[in-house]
């Protein structure tokens, strides 16, 4: 439960770099909320040009601030060696946003079958342990605020 408090604190503190103030200026800094700019570049033009699950940069941002925003989000711990461990994941979009441990976004993606059994498949075979955590209040407040802004555009 630490593990997970310290992962959401760290994320909340990297919010603090998203302008959404208009709408240039939120998909300008939705990329320094990833890990990398290059992981950024390289997630948008898979979600765009390889797999189509996004029709652009604002399309991108809308749906994983959704997915984050949705009542349904949880995050989940996953007790294993090498494996992601911090992931905030909605069903309601069938849309998952994996944070590092630094708060930043590893990846941001549309859930289907197959990465579904992907990762069911890596859990697996490493033995991971998979423990449900419920979002804070603070969380959702913010998410839903940035969420309500990001809207209006």
């Amino acid at each position: 439960m630490e593990k997970y408090k310290q992962v959401e604190k760290n994320f909340l503190k990297i919010l603090d770099k998203l302008d959404v103030t208009n709408k240039k200026s939120a998909i300008l800094t939705f990329s320094e909320l990833w890990y990398t700019l290059k992981d950024y570049n390289k997630h948008l033009n898979k979600r765009i040009n390889v797999e189509g699950t996004v029709a652009d940069e604002y399309d991108y941002l809308q749906k994983t601030f959704n997915a984050l925003n949705s009542d349904e989000t949880f995050f989940e711990l996953y007790e294993a060696p090498d494996l992601w461990d911090r992931i905030f994941y909605t069903k309601e979009d069938n849309w998952a946003v994996v944070v590092a441990q630094n708060g930043k976004i590893l990846t941001s993606y549309k859930i289907d079958s197959t990465i579904m059994d992907t990762l069911d498949k890596h859990k697996e075979r490493l033995g991971a342990k998979i423990n449900k955590v419920e979002v804070s209040d603070e969380f959702r407040q913010t998410i839903k605020q940035i969420t309500k802004k990001l809207r209006k555009f």
